[in-house]
């Protein structure tokens, strides 16, 4: 059974996939930090405080944004760690 994406030896045997894969690391370090800066600014900081978000029973999404937030800040941890060599 083949996988959808291309193995690890694929890139470094086929010369036109060989820098995409920190090309696509890059464009998905920008958009995890985004995110991240979306959600935890946007949600945690300024919604909670300014415009009283915690207050409310029916509207309180801080704990929802909390764990989308940790989410995204796993995944870019985990993105950003050195590779292993071979």
């Amino acid at each position: 059974m083949t996988a959808p994406f291309p193995r690890d030896d694929a890139f470094e045997k086929d010369p036109c996939l060989a820098g995409r894969s920190t090309y696509a690391k890059a464009w998905a370090v920008a958009g995890l930090t985004v995110g991240f800066g979306v959600w935890f600014f946007g949600f945690l900081v300024v919604a909670s405080e300014y415009l009283a978000m915690w207050q409310s029973r029916s509207w309180n999404g801080q704990e929802a944004a909390f764990r989308f937030t940790m989410v995204i800040l796993g995944v870019l941890i985990f993105l950003v760690l050195p590779e292993r060599d071979k």
